[in-house]
């Protein structure tokens, strides 16, 4: 599949997460021109764009707070001057990737306030790029959700709960934005491994009912989802909208 995204110019928000720089790299190694986005990780996010022009493609580092529409607007407009038209867009920001189980009785608002955070982010990045899809009328937008969407562990009800809705948006959003040739689609991973990440607590027993769960009997690895994003940037999938795929190893397999 080498140079399957040739010529398409992609926005990856949130690239300077666990899984942005692979995302970036991989797509570039397909051929795409990326403009990078971060919030306060300029440095890494300047690490990924050098990577990405090792390849051989194009990129542009755009900063700005995803919570801000203001700022949303702007990223995108300064992504669509330097890269000509954005064909596809990539969310992959997580704003509440920090969090500690915590059951729903022993919680207060404060636990949900990154949740519903992110939620805000992901509508600001949808509203911001799609007046520019309308118009070329073409365009592939790809979030990132979580296993969590869909299997349940206790202590998690924010990240479940916003996960899923998450997923219900972007199905939505496939059925207004189809008309304008605009697909949205999700991908929603199990557990991502982290080298030397050891969070311990509930942690631990969430990720052993993860693992003993696994068919292939390991979890996932950055470039394992990147590949999965790729699957609906490509142009010729243009047939595949308001779908998620887990990207869990076969630890959920959700019936249709």
């Amino acid at each position: 599949m080498k140079s399957a995204l040739d010529g398409r110019k992609i926005i990856v928000f949130g690239a300077t997460g666990r899984v942005g720089i692979t995302v970036c790299r991989i797509l570039a190694e397909q051929g795409a021109d990326i403009a990078v986005h971060c919030n306060r990780g300029r440095e890494k996010a300047e690490n990924a764009a050098e990577c990405v022009r090792a390849l051989g493609c194009r990129a542009v580092v755009i900063q700005g707070n995803a919570a801000a529409e203001a700022d949303m607007h702007r990223c995108v407009g300064e992504a669509c001057g330097f890269l000509g038209r954005v064909d596809g867009v990539v969310n992959l920001i997580h704003r509440d990737k920090e969090f500690e189980p915590c059951r729903a009785a022993d919680m207060s608002w404060k636990n949900w306030e990154p949740h519903v955070e992110a939620m805000q982010a992901h509508f600001h990045v949808c509203k911001a790029v799609i007046p520019y899809m309308r118009k070329q009328q073409y365009g592939r937008i790809v979030y990132l959700s979580g296993g969590l969407s869909c299997r349940f562990f206790e202590g998690c009800a924010p990240f479940s709960a916003v996960k899923a809705g998450m997923n219900a948006f972007s199905k939505t959003v496939a059925l207004e934005e189809g008309k304008y040739n605009i697909t949205v689609n999700t991908v929603a991973p199990g557990k991502i491994a982290a080298s030397g990440q050891n969070r311990g607590g509930d942690w631990d027993g969430i990720e052993k009912k993860q693992m003993e769960a696994n068919p292939l009997g390991r979890f996932a690895s950055p470039e394992d989802i990147a590949y999965a994003i790729m699957v609906f940037l490509i142009p010729e999938n243009g047939y595949l909208t308001g779908q998620t795929i887990f990207a869990a190893g076969g630890e959920i397999m959700p019936m249709p």
